[in-house]
């Protein structure tokens, strides 16, 4: 009898620890944690941007004096060389004209010269006709000189590219009888390029010129360039409503970019070094950010200051231990002091 009572004693209490245990597990909470490191985080802001020709290295060919079109011999993105043709020109009858008048008149103004000056001689003319008749002739010959420089003493003229470059533009065609300055195409420096970054209105009076960016090309890895933004200009565009910033870029760094190519724009405002946790780790209340950290089977709650959230990680101005563990998830219902087990890649501790 008295065997059987030790037995059932001993049934009893082992019982009983059972029921403690399971009572201690079904008190505690379930939680999963990650170490935290020390590292930086940088505020960037993302923007993109089209490949164009800077505006302050492109070159406009216009017509030097009025004419006819006769060909054009380039088109739009064409590659070209110093030298290469642009566009014939042909004289009108009208420039054609004013060349020969311009010729007449210089014939004129040194004919009335001579005449002056022998009259002179003769005191039949006095020194002022002497000296209008030479200021006619200089200014003869001046509106002679800059003629021929457009090249209206040539029947046909043929507008060359005075470097190398890609054309950008044409708005001259075959047969046109265009006036003087009339635009006839532009041309862009292939080594002097400028991204036009869009940035969303409320982030372009946080950047300024010089901050630092990073372009990248999403289709093609092997374009990354590291460079400076130029200018952040004062108003939106008016086709995408986005502030461009631009950026601009010499060679050889714009080797394998062409026009109208798209570039993602890295643009980094801050760095921040400090302890860093995910950003499933953060909890707030009242008076402020917390995270919950865990040792020896129990959650400690600690207040930290945030210094940058880039809603995947978030860099602490607190140190924490390297390692610490740090509850990201299950933390919602915990509360300091709180019993938890911690569940990491399906293994219960």
């Amino acid at each position: 009898m008295r065997i059987n009572c030790i037995v059932f004693s001993l049934a009893l209490i082992a019982c009983l620890s059972i029921t403690r245990i399971a009572c201690a597990d079904d008190t505690s909470s379930l939680v999963q944690t990650t170490p935290a490191h020390a590292g930086t985080l940088r505020q960037v802001i993302i923007a993109y941007g089209t490949v164009q020709p800077d505006p302050d290295h492109t070159h406009t060919v216009s017509m030097p004096h009025e004419g006819i079109i006769a060909d054009v011999f380039v088109r739009p993105g064409q590659i070209i060389k110093a030298g290469d043709p642009l566009v014939e020109i042909e004289n009108s009858p009208g420039a054609t004209a004013q060349y020969d008048q311009a010729v007449a008149a210089v014939k004129f103004a040194r004919n009335d010269l001579a005449r002056q000056k022998r009259l002179l001689k003769e005191q039949l003319a006095t020194h002022d006709k002497v000296a209008a008749a030479e200021k006619a002739l200089a200014d003869a010959e001046a509106n002679y000189k800059q003629m021929q420089k457009t090249g209206v003493n040539q029947q046909n003229k043929t507008l060359r590219s005075p470097f190398d470059g890609i054309v950008t533009a044409v708005m001259a065609s075959a047969g046109a009888h265009l006036q003087t300055n009339a635009v006839l195409l532009t041309i862009g420096n292939k080594d002097a390029l400028v991204v036009a970054l869009g940035l969303e209105p409320e982030n372009a009076p946080r950047i300024k010129a010089g901050t630092a960016v990073h372009l990248s090309a999403p289709l093609d890895p092997a374009i990354s360039i590291d460079t400076k933004i130029g200018t952040v200009l004062g108003m939106t565009d008016p086709a995408t409503h986005l502030v461009n910033a631009l950026v601009q870029i010499t060679s050889p760094a714009t080797d394998g970019l062409v026009l109208g190519m798209t570039l993602k724009g890295k643009i980094v405002l801050a760095s921040y070094n400090g302890s860093i946790v995910p950003h499933a780790a953060l909890m707030k209340d009242a008076r402020g950010f917390y995270i919950f950290t865990v040792k020896s089977g129990v959650a400690h709650k600690i207040y930290v200051t945030v210094g940058l959230d880039d809603d995947k990680n978030a860099v602490l101005e607190n140190t924490l231990s390297a390692g610490l563990p740090v509850v990201v998830s299950g933390n919602a219902a915990l509360n300091d002091g709180d019993a938890v087990r911690v569940v990491n890649d399906g293994e219960v501790k």
